[in-house]
């Protein structure tokens, strides 16, 4: 996502506002500014005058795919969620609560996106289509709205149509055929749905992707502090009309500098995961024998036992655990290291970890 000032220079439907020269790229304000989107390199902001603009990521070497759970992320400039590529993609959709972000610095623009999108992501095409969410802070005061994106287009901010911390937000961008696509914004909690209906003649449907993003200038091309949001929980995630887990995405955690600013969890039930930002605990660092599922055995430690383990895990505390390699029962006492990353040791010096979701 990027950031311009944009003078308006015809007049648009309302409650639609355009922000000019916008873009969104893959991973890599001012006096009223305009937003773009863009893929993982860098969305727009409804303002008095002028509408804000965010990009998608700069291009960076492709994550490695994963089979359900991704506790080992690629790096990112500016993205952290999972995306899937390597195949030819028409739909995509999740559900999320709006965050809320907390700002600090009144001198400093800070923002986050939301979306779920096809195209984009690195190695692939230079389109993005996309939907979603901002919650930002300009001049230390918190800005949210909704909008859609058409890379290589500006952004279009729904400004007529509230967004507040907490609701419940759902999206989907399909692929129509022909180059017609369909984006769906809907906000259950303020009772309003925004559906467009874009082209794009160049788009390839070479990724789907469910994001939060941090935006760039397209100015300086540089990428501006990520809003510190805390969590934003992604549900019902859908690529193709199948669980996200069944498109094998790859994971993206947002890292500048050496430092991770936001990284997403693994996969839960198969289409439901969160990203934290850098003021959130952090997701442990997995090790063993990816059994998976998101189950890892550690030494001394069958799978088919950290199998059993995960799957009778209830809570934090002592449980009872069954190992088909010896056929007996040992006791295993379970921890919760936060964000659902559960840490399981006991028996024959065995340990287990895994992850239950928020």
């Amino acid at each position: 996502m990027k950031k311009l000032i944009a003078i308006p220079m015809f007049a648009l439907a309302a409650g639609i506002s355009l922000a000019a020269c916008g873009s969104v790229k893959a991973p890599a304000a001012a006096p009223a500014v305009t937003r773009t989107v863009t893929a993982p390199a860098a969305a727009p902001k409804p303002k008095a005058t002028t509408a804000p603009i965010k990009k998608a990521p700069a291009p960076a070497p492709a994550p490695a795919p994963v089979t359900a759970l991704s506790p080992d992320p690629s790096p990112s400039p500016n993205w952290a969620g999972y995306a899937a590529t390597g195949s030819t993609y028409t739909s995509v959709s999740a559900s999320w609560t709006q965050p809320t972000v907390t700002c600090s610095d009144s001198a400093t623009s800070q923002d986050s996106s939301f979306w779920v999108g096809l195209d984009g992501a690195p190695g692939g095409s230079q389109t993005v289509e996309q939907t979603g969410t901002e919650a930002d802070c300009d001049g230390g005061s918190p800005d949210y709205y909704g909008w859609y994106e058409m890379l290589p287009g500006p952004q279009v901010a729904y400004s007529t149509n509230t967004v507040a911390p907490g609701d419940a937000m759902s999206a989907s961008v399909v692929a129509n055929g022909g180059g017609a696509f369909t984006l769906t914004l809907n906000d259950q909690t303020q009772g309003w749905t925004q559906t467009t209906e874009q082209t794009s003649a160049s788009a390839q449907l070479s990724s789907a992707e469910i994001i939060a993003e941090a935006p760039t200038s397209t100015l300086t091309d540089t990428i501006f502090p990520l809003a510190n949001f805390g969590t934003v929980n992604f549900t019902s995630a859908t690529i193709n009309g199948s669980p996200l887990v069944n498109a094998t995405p790859g994971g993206w955690a947002l890292v500048s500098g050496g430092v991770t600013g936001a990284a997403p969890s693994l996969l839960s039930s198969g289409n439901a995961f969160f990203v934290y930002d850098d003021e959130t605990p952090a997701v442990p660092v997995y090790s063993g024998t990816d059994c998976g599922g998101g189950v890892y055995a550690g030494a001394n430690t069958s799978c088919p036992f950290a199998e059993n383990v995960a799957a009778n895990y209830t809570g934090p505390g002592a449980d009872y655990a069954y190992s088909p390699v010896t056929g007996l029962n040992y006791t295993m006492t379970c921890n919760e290291a936060g964000y659902g990353n559960v840490t399981c040791t006991g028996g024959d010096d065995a340990s287990v970890q895994f992850n239950v979701g928020v």
